[in-house]
């Protein structure tokens, strides 16, 4: 394999990891905290996965730029769509609007996923490691902390920094621990 495109290993891999012990929790308190877009945390895992180096904070700044404006105008869009549509406005919520709230919610998954999809030849256009090595945990972890901190440096207020960075931590692991034959290495720990 020589894309993380092929096969759709970006969208595996987010699907996995969103999967692991207490990950979608940590997303959505990162989200929710700073701001941070959790299809730029998981890429960027999936980056230092991928090239077996920790992602760097210009590297991670680039994958937010571009994730930005259709995050913000397709993405974040559907979703305040779904969210309205859970409370109100009348005749929401009932059968009727449940059916529509559930459309709208493949629809914010559909545009996730395109938007993965456009991080992944962002992750196809990096630069590998310079030496030929298995990927470490640490590369994980280090990448996460990066992506947290440029979320950080954006957020008006921060809150408690400790128990996003215990998020972080918990989205890494896991991305650390997903196997998959088609990555090139697995980080293992």
């Amino acid at each position: 394999m020589k894309s993380v495109l092929d096969d759709e290993l970006y969208w595996r891999f987010s699907l996995a990891v969103y999967q692991g012990d207490g990950v979608a929790r940590s997303c959505l308190a990162l989200q929710a905290g700073i701001g941070l877009d959790v299809n730029v945390l998981l890429m960027s895992l999936l980056a230092a996965r991928w090239h077996r180096r920790p992602i760097g904070r210009d590297e991670v700044e680039q994958a937010e730029a571009l994730a930005q404006p259709w995050r913000q105008d397709v993405v974040a869009t559907l979703r305040r769509v779904r969210s309205r549509l859970k409370s109100g406005p009348p005749p929401a919520p009932d059968r009727r609007t449940d059916a529509l709230r559930n459309a709208v919610k493949a629809a914010e998954l559909r545009a996730e996923q395109i938007e993965q999809q456009a991080l992944a030849v962002w992750i196809d256009a990096l630069a590998p490691a310079a030496e030929q090595r298995a990927a470490r945990p640490e590369d994980c972890f280090e990448t996460a902390e990066r992506v947290v901190d440029l979320y950080l440096a954006r957020a008006p207020e921060r809150g408690d920094t400790a128990d996003l960075r215990d998020w972080a931590r918990a989205v890494a692991r896991a991305s650390a621990d997903y196997r998959d034959a088609r990555l090139p290495a697995s980080c293992g720990g």
